[in-house]
């Protein structure tokens, strides 16, 4: 059995999160053996949904006083997998022998920057490609290839590789049309209606006014457009939406495949994704993708061409069929993503 850590900032409901926990739940329990390292704890719970599949358990770094007795406990693994700039930074005082993997969700400068603004972001993404060219890496993966492509601007190309994320199918499933009606019928919406849904965070990066303001000029007749998420650009956005009935905030939730199983279409306008989870979701759940134009995007619709257009060819909604349930989303899925990985992860050993 081959010892695995997989090392993230937090555990949370959040992409790069719910990446490790897909690649974990679909892993071979009988090559591997699992932790799941993060560097603070918080009391929101969220590692329940996955403590059973770590039979190394799980352990934060802030309970060791003396960090190094941390990191000598890290040194007993064979491979660790880090995620985010905080683990990646880390990962220098793991001994190299350890096989060292990392994978990247975000484009550094582009994201940062947005995220911190313009100092703080660029600092940011300056020490972050630090990180990664000098703390020993065997294999620095992007979870889309727009993501490798970006960063072969700053780090060799023997190191790099992608693999696209992947959503865990036996939640994210689309409902039969029965079913889907009831869903409906108990949520409070009409059978007939087009549901639009978006998920995320309401920060400037996800454009969700310029989202509400599509939907505020253009006639989407017979049309709700659901919010689920929270952020620093609520107030603005609920401003914006205010005297617009058909637009609701739903709040942050954490099961979002109950509305996605009952809407019709997953919107999403952002200026910059890694490779988005929620769209994986709500397309694994039976919705079509209206996406902006940029390279993620670009690539999932590329990978998936049935499945999505571009966000300026919404006005066409209601010529589409509106139920997914017969198609195979196994392109999407948790499955091959770990499968992906378990190839690097057996190759780099």
């Amino acid at each position: 059995m081959k010892k695995i850590g997989f090392f993230v900032p937090e555990i949370k409901n959040c992409g790069p999160v719910n990446v490790v926990f897909n690649i974990i739940s679909f892993l071979n329990k009988n090559v591997f053996d699992i932790q799941l390292i993060a560097i603070r704890k918080n009391n929101i719970g969220y590692e329940k949904n996955i403590q059973k599949q770590c039979s190394l358990g799980i352990i934060y770094m802030e309970n060791y006083p003396d960090k190094n007795i941390f990191f000598n406990h890290l040194n007993d693994l064979d491979i660790i997998h880090s995620h985010g700039y905080f683990p990646d930074k880390y990962i220098k005082f793991i001994n190299n022998n350890i096989v060292k993997i990392t994978t990247i969700h975000c484009l550094f400068f582009n994201d940062y920057i947005k995220e911190y603004g313009f100092f703080k972001g660029l600092v940011g993404a300056i020490m972050h490609l630090y990180f990664l060219k000098n703390n020993h890496f065997s294999k620095i993966v992007g979870c889309s290839k727009s993501i490798e492509e970006y960063l072969t601007k700053f780090i060799q190309k023997e190191k790099l590789s992608n693999i696209n994320n992947g959503v865990n199918q036996n939640i994210f499933k689309p409902l039969s049309i029965e079913d889907r009606i009831l869903v409906r019928k108990e949520l409070g919406f009409k059978i007939d209606e087009s549901i639009f849904i978006f998920a995320g965070r309401f920060i400037k990066r996800k454009n969700v006014s310029k989202l509400i303001e599509i939907f505020n000029t253009q006639n989407f007749d017979n049309s709700k457009l659901l919010l689920l998420g929270e952020g620093e650009e609520e107030d603005i956005c609920k401003e914006k939406a205010k005297n617009n009935p058909n637009i609701l905030f739903l709040g942050f939730n954490n099961t979002p495949e109950k509305y996605y199983q009952l809407a019709d279409f997953v919107v999403s306008v952002s200026s910059a994704e890694g490779y988005p989870m929620s769209i994986l979701e709500a397309v694994s759940c039976g919705c079509y993708a209206y996406l902006s134009d940029i390279p993620s995007h670009r690539e999932f619709l590329k990978n998936n061409p049935s499945c999505g257009d571009f966000i300026e060819n919404i006005s066409n909604y209601k010529s589409l069929e509106k139920n997914h349930s017969n198609k195979s989303y196994y392109n999407l899925s948790a499955q091959k993503m770990s499968k992906e990985y378990t190839k690097i992860y057996i190759e780099e050993l």
